[in-house]
C-alpha cells in the first residue's frame, strides 16, 4: 500500500480499523472509538473516494462485514480481492465496486480505477442500500416467513 500511495501522492489513502504501521503524507489512520462518535466516523469515510477491504480470501464466508455495509450505506465504491461474501453481494447487485483475483493485482490496478466511469456502481450501490434498508429487510423476511407457515 505504501508503493501505491508513493506513486499516487496527489490522492489520500485512509486506513480504517486498527492502527496500521503504514505511515505517509499522504496516508492516514482512522479508527472509531471513544474519541471518534458515528457521526464523525462516516464523515471521514464519506470523504473516500472508494474502500479498500484487505480481507483474506478464506475470510467472511458466511458472515458480514460491518465496514462493508458502511460502504454500501455510504455510496463508496467497494475495492477487494474476490472472496465468497464479495462474490455474493457482487451477483445480488451487480457491482458494487472492483474485485480481483489477489492483492497483487488490486494494488496494480488501484491507478487505473482513478480513470475508470463509476456511474454503474454508483446505481448499484443505490439499489443495495435500498435492498438492504430494515423496511425492505422485514418485508423480505414476512415473505419468506408467509411461505414457511403456507
Amino acid at each position: 500500500m505504501r508503493e501505491v500511495s508513493e506513486n499516487l501522492p496527489d490522492h489520500t489513502f485512509g486506513i480504517i480499523g486498527a492502527k496500521s504501521s503504514l505511515e505517509g503524507p499522504n496516508i492516514h489512520n482512522y479508527t472509531l472509538g471513544p474519541r471518534r462518535n458515528r457521526e464523525e466516523f462516516e464523515k471521514i469515510l464519506d470523504s473516500f473516494d472508494a474502500l479498500v477491504f484487505f480481507y483474506l480470501r478464506t475470510g467472511y464466508k458466511l458472515m458480514a462485514s460491518g465496514a462493508i455495509f458502511d460502504a454500501i450505506e455510504l455510496g463508496i465504491p467497494i475495492i477487494a480481492v474476490r472472496n465468497d461474501y464479495f462474490e455474493h453481494l457482487f451477483r445480488l447487485h451487480g457491482p458494487l465496486g472492483y474485485l480481483y483475483d489477489d492483492l497483487p493485482s488490486m494494488l496494480a490496478d488501484l491507478p487505473n480505477l482513478l480513470q475508470h466511469d463509476h456511474s454503474d456502481v454508483a446505481r448499484n450501490l443505490v439499489a443495495a442500500r435500498e435492498y438492504h434498508s430494515p423496511e425492505m429487510l422485514a418485508t423480505i423476511f414476512r415473505k419468506k416467513l408467509a411461505e414457511i407457515l403456507t
